[in-house]
């Protein structure tokens, strides 16, 4: 990404690159500068009937299909040089809703950061600008994608905007500056409540496991050994400073959970709207890996707990084929029965849909080929191996049978 002459390219994460050119350079540029002695903006040569450098901020959408937002940074007014000089705009923001005094904010994005921070900041090169010049009209000098900016808190947000006019490559020299005050929603989990929604999503996520584990109505010793490890090493995530409040937390979350269990009162209907509401990366995906290693710890995958699992991911949004490839990495080794110890049907086992038509399904198989062929011809552990032959068998039969 670069940033260059009242121009930007954003780049925001994978799979998508937005290119803004916010003006023309050349006459249009000129006409936004330059003090006509006559000019039509009404102000008098050498700007002394001008306003002062100010700033104001607003929220735009952009992109092809104007599904970008972007707080617009625009400035006018006079631009107090007293010789040709090369000038930068330079644009940071606070978060002032708790703090009068003002909270940082920090960027996700690597170009609208300083120098070896995390703090946002907007830098925009300005050109020469010569003595005598003014912005007649409102013109943008930075940028903010809210998207990618995280507050102290999530939600409606009251931000100070300040900008500043000085050399290229010097912060020292302050040739104009100014400040403006907006409200806006930033979607992203403030670094203050990370560690509480985090503690929510794992709390959740064990509402999960432990209903699984529960599903034949008792807790084999394995699958709460299974529970317990990925709560220790969910523990980890937090620093030294947070992790006993997070200890006692999640520990009485499992207790509630297993509690609740037992005395058939633990539905998780309210955990599954949580989870897909959260803004907890991988909160989903956490939660589906948890279910998967319980279905498995036992050395048994049931055909009930097939079920209860892809009726979660249904209810989270994920359908069965990211269900598969998460399954796939925690349920190897586990033979596939039913609770009259019959198999365990070849759709459930792949995560095919038997009410989908022939033409779907002769794809799924194929693209269900394709991927355990690869990693039984790669996978060195035998146990996985053994488990990607399973897989390859029950596509062989579904072939046959619908074919």
């Amino acid at each position: 990404m670069s940033q260059e002459t009242f121009g930007v390219v954003y780049s925001a994460g994978d799979g998508w690159v937005a290119v803004f050119w916010i003006f023309v350079v050349g006459f249009w540029l000129w006409s936004k500068l330059s003090g006509d002695s006559e000019g039509s903006s009404g102000y008098s040569s050498g700007g002394s009937s001008v306003g002062n450098f100010e700033i104001r901020t607003s929220q735009v959408m952009r992109g092809d299909n104007k599904d970008l937002r972007v707080i617009s940074i625009e400035a006018r007014g006079r631009i107090p040089v007293n010789y040709p000089t090369d000038v930068q705009f330079v644009c940071v923001a606070e978060d002032i809703t708790d703090k009068s005094d003002g909270e940082p904010l920090i960027s996700t994005l690597d170009d609208f950061k300083f120098p070896k921070s995390a703090i946002f900041q907007s830098r925009r090169n300005g050109g020469r600008i010569e003595p005598n010049v003014y912005f007649k009209d409102w013109v943008e000098v930075g940028v903010m994608l809210p998207d990618h900016v995280v507050a102290p808190k999530s939600g409606v947000r009251r931000l100070k905007f300040t900008c500043a006019m000085t050399p290229v490559g010097n912060l020292d020299i302050t040739y104009a500056i100014d400040h403006a005050n907006g409200t806006y929603d930033l979607s992203q989990v403030g670094y203050n409540e990370l560690d509480e929604k985090r503690m929510e999503a794992i709390g959740l996520s064990l509402d999960l496991g432990v209903a699984i584990a529960y599903s034949d109505g008792n807790l084999d010793r394995s699958e709460a050994k299974v529970i317990s490890d990925w709560l220790r090493n969910k523990l980890d995530m937090f620093d030294d400073e947070t992790k006993p409040k997070a200890r006692t937390q999640l520990n009485d979350a499992l207790k509630s959970s297993f509690e609740r269990a037992e005395n058939g009162r633990l539905t998780v209907s309210a955990s599954l709207a949580k989870l897909k509401a959260s803004k907890v990366k991988n909160a989903v995906t956490g939660a589906l890996e948890l279910s998967s290693i319980v279905i498995a710890a036992d050395g048994v995958i049931a055909e009930s707990e097939m079920a209860m699992l892809r009726s979660f991911a249904k209810e989270l949004g994920v359908n069965l084929e990211e269900l598969q490839n998460i399954a796939d990495k925690h349920v190897a080794g586990a033979k596939a029965t039913t609770t009259d110890k019959s198999e365990v049907s070849d759709e459930s086992l792949i995560g095919l849909d038997p009410k989908a038509d022939k033409i779907a399904i002769k794809k799924a198989l194929i693209e269900a080929f394709g991927k355990y062929n690869s990693r039984l011809q790669t996978e060195k552990d035998p146990a996985r191996r053994v488990y990607f032959q399973d897989m390859l068998n029950a596509v062989a039969r579904l072939r046959k049978k619908y074919a």
